[in-house]
């Protein structure tokens, strides 16, 4: 019994933290949230509009107001992937290390690592999990779109045609093959501090080889 006592004492001894760290990502994203809703009605109410529509969208790319709106979109997305999927990680590579895991140094370590993500293979990246994580219900995904579905209308239609589909089912098959092999991506970046790159072939590997050591077993 004391063996085991001894055993779980780590996790216990950061479960607190942790917690504590949850507790800051979920107040700062509220926070957040306010923010970005307030800012972005005011920016709609100076072009006279009151919502974004299918039919009436352009104005985003061809006013200052609708660019501004795109921008702080993508940063809503970045402060999400920061406190939702960083701190968790960030707080654990702290304390397997035996470095100081308070909230200051966990938000300094998960807002900086953003960094990496600022190109076109980390929008990449944000893209798929802010939008299609949530749909396919696999992989890492933010709070912000994890109710994310597809509407009746279109699926409706998807499941009324064979060719739709297959396609569909084709499409699903690879955004879940590549959130396999992207598992440990963030892992890659935040703890070993490694390009976006490196650590997609870092984590492609790294499954591999405990799919390989799974089937071995089994």
């Amino acid at each position: 019994m004391k063996q085991k006592k001894q055993r779980f004492l780590p996790f216990r001894q950061a479960v607190p933290g942790l917690m504590l760290c949850q507790l800051v990502a979920l107040g700062v994203t509220q926070l957040w949230l306010i923010v970005f809703s307030k800012l972005s009605t005011l920016l709609l109410w100076s072009t006279g509009k009151v919502a974004v529509t299918s039919g009436d969208y352009l104005f985003l790319f061809t006013s200052w107001q609708g660019i501004f709106i795109l921008l702080l979109t993508i940063l809503t997305l970045l402060v999400f992937i920061a406190f939702d999927i960083h701190m968790p990680i960030v707080f654990c590579g702290r304390f397997l290390k035996g470095e100081k895991t308070g909230v200051f140094y966990c938000c300094r370590d998960s807002i900086f690592a953003l960094r990496r993500f600022l190109s076109l293979p980390g929008l990449a990246v944000i893209l798929y999990i802010a939008f299609f994580s949530p749909l396919i219900h696999f992989g890492f995904s933010i709070s912000l779109t994890k109710s994310f579905y597809i509407p009746k209308f279109i699926s409706s239609v998807i499941y009324g045609n064979p060719l739709y589909l297959l396609g569909s089912g084709l499409l699903i098959a690879a955004l879940v093959a590549v959130g396999v092999l992207c598992t440990f991506i963030f892992h890659g970046v935040l703890l070993d501090d490694m390009k976006l790159g490196k650590a997609a072939r870092y984590s492609a590997r790294l499954v591999k080889k405990i799919g390989e050591i799974y089937s071995l077993n089994f």
